[in-house]
């Protein structure tokens, strides 16, 4: 019996599974991003309804994001952008009463309902933050309600793109 084996490997096979493998990979992310996008706008469509009541730049500041953080880590986000963020922060979570927001930061939500005069938007904005301060808020918790309202179509697209993940790894 000798102590030495030698086998022989075929690596044009080999080349091929790596190669197979590759593809996987970029069809892992191609399906998970597609996913995640669907996703994000799925949910998008149920928060807005629940916001009617935003208008102008307030309503516009709804925002999503997809991003790859690694091969199969894909992140979606969703939010306010730019100024209007506070407002959809205070519309999604209120606030109890305390200290007034700084009232410049309404001022682009209350330019959207009175439009340009300078003066009116400053004087309209200070008396929200004195009364959001002396009163507080009660938040809508419309993103949440959003996001359960479309979690069903949310696994469903997942779903399927894991069915097209695993029909692409199908070795043929």
């Amino acid at each position: 019996m000798s102590l030495l084996s030698i086998e022989v490997v075929d690596t044009k096979d080999i080349t091929a599974q790596i190669r197979h493998l590759d593809m996987f990979y970029k069809t892992t992310d191609r399906e998970l991003m597609k996913a995640m996008r669907s996703s994000n706008s799925a949910i998008k469509s149920r928060i807005r309804p629940l916001m009617s009541h935003f208008t102008g730049r307030a309503q516009k500041s709804l925002a999503s994001k997809v991003t790859r953080e690694g091969m199969g880590d894909i992140r979606g986000w969703i939010g306010g952008r730019g100024r209007n963020r506070f407002w959809l922060m205070l519309e999604e979570q209120g606030r109890a009463p305390g200290k007034a927001p700084r009232a410049d930061r309404l001022e682009p939500y209350v330019a959207s309902i009175v439009g340009n005069d300078l003066e009116e938007i400053q004087a309209v904005s200070f008396m929200m933050a004195q009364a959001i301060g002396a009163k507080g808020t009660k938040g809508t918790g419309a993103v949440e309600k959003g996001y359960e309202a479309a979690k069903g179509e949310v696994n469903a697209l997942f779903m399927k793109a894991m069915d097209r993940i695993v029909e692409a790894l199908h070795v043929r």
